[in-house]
This record gives structure tokens, C-alpha cells and sequence, in this order.
């Protein structure tokens, strides 16, 4: 994945969440709050990469780079608001 693939999920990921999510935290603490749930269920789904069984492989990774593109969006959202 190039860096412009790369950064074009992650502004994918951003625009859905702020369809999905108008509001965003401006309190730094629930901001942080929303990141580390992404965070956490990025591990989940490293997790299932690392110990899996093998099958589903592909699945599993498409999944955690949908995860990480999110962590990524939440960043950029605090980002943005902090600044705002």
C-alpha cells in the first residue's frame, strides 16, 4: 500500500464516521476515550491474525486495515477538533 492509499482510507474512514458521527467530543479525555476503543478493537482483530488458525487470512487482515484506517480517522477527528 503506497502512502496515498493509505491516507485515502483513512479520510474515507473519517468521512463515514462523521456521517455516522456528526458530533465529536470536544473534551480531550472522552476524545481519547473513543481512540483507545478503536485502538482496542484493532488489537482484537491483530490478535485473530497472529493466533489464527489460518483460515480467513485475507479476511482478517482487510478487517484490521479497516480497523487501523479508523484509529487513524479518530485521530484526524481529534485533530480537527482540538484545532477547531
Amino acid at each position: 500500500m503506497t502512502i496515498d492509499e493509505a491516507v485515502s482510507r483513512v479520510i474515507e474512514e473519517l468521512k463515514w464516521a462523521e456521517l455516522k458521527h456528526p458530533g465529536f467530543p470536544e473534551n480531550l479525555i472522552e476524545g481519547m476515550a473513543i481512540l483507545a476503543e478503536e485502538v482496542g478493537e484493532a488489537q482484537i482483530v491483530a490478535n485473530d491474525f497472529y493466533w489464527g488458525d489460518g483460515d480467513d487470512q485475507e479476511e482478517i487482515k482487510e478487517q484490521f486495515l479497516t480497523e487501523i484506517a479508523q484509529v487513524g480517522a479518530v485521530v484526524l477527528r481529534i485533530l480537527i477538533t482540538m484545532e477547531g
